[in-house]
């Protein structure tokens, strides 16, 4: 059941964002002709559609950096996170169509080892834009506080389905992170966001 979050709405609208996006929001972005980073600390995770369920990947944050502000929040590398999310990729879209075409110029960005959250989150986002067609879009920070305005109409935001990896068994899966679209459609991505 959802739970309604004070300073934001509904629970499930802090996953729209994480390392990688989900689809709806980026459709949302799209349309208001903007990428609006905020910061909270549910974002340091994204869901992917795997074999058997939708599973959530989470970027492990250092202990102290969790009670400062997020852009000082730095990731932990001591739990080999990186190794578990490659293999997570690898189940998950090593059969898609686009996969070997994307994953090692992600994972070139990801292996840099980045110690700042922010710092990832904003050279991920310029690296996949362009590739989704939105490379237009300007990149924003909003504080948390005012994000509530700004993504009340999110939830209006239609949503187109593609095709997916795993659709024949499970139906086609919403709100899936943004390199769920990426591998399964590849280049057919900047239509989709103009449809």
């Amino acid at each position: 059941m959802e739970r309604e979050n004070r300073s934001f709405g509904r629970e499930t609208d802090l996953r729209i964002y994480g390392l990688f996006p989900n689809v709806s929001y980026l459709q949302f972005a799209a349309d208001k002709g903007e990428v609006v980073l905020f910061s909270h600390f549910e974002q340091a995770h994204y869901t992917l559609s795997g074999a058997n369920q939708i599973e959530t990947l989470r970027i492990p944050l250092t202990h102290d950096s969790k009670k400062n502000a997020s852009e000082f929040w730095e990731i932990s590398y001591q739990h080999k996170w990186l190794r578990e999310h490659q293999n997570a990729w690898r189940t998950a879209y090593g059969k898609s169509p686009f996969y070997e075409y994307y994953d090692y110029r992600i994972w070139d960005l990801l292996n840099q080892e980045r110690p700042s959250f922010k710092s990832l989150q904003e050279s991920t986002l310029q690296l996949l834009l362009p590739w989704l067609g939105l490379e237009e879009l300007p990149i924003k920070n909003l504080k948390f506080e005012e994000s509530r305005h700004y993504f009340g109409s999110l939830n209006d935001t239609p949503y187109r389905e593609y095709s997916q990896v795993f659709e024949n068994k499970f139906g086609h899966r919403k709100d899936l992170s943004v390199i769920d679209l990426l591998f399964n459609i590849g280049p057919e991505c900047a239509s989709y966001f103009r449809q």
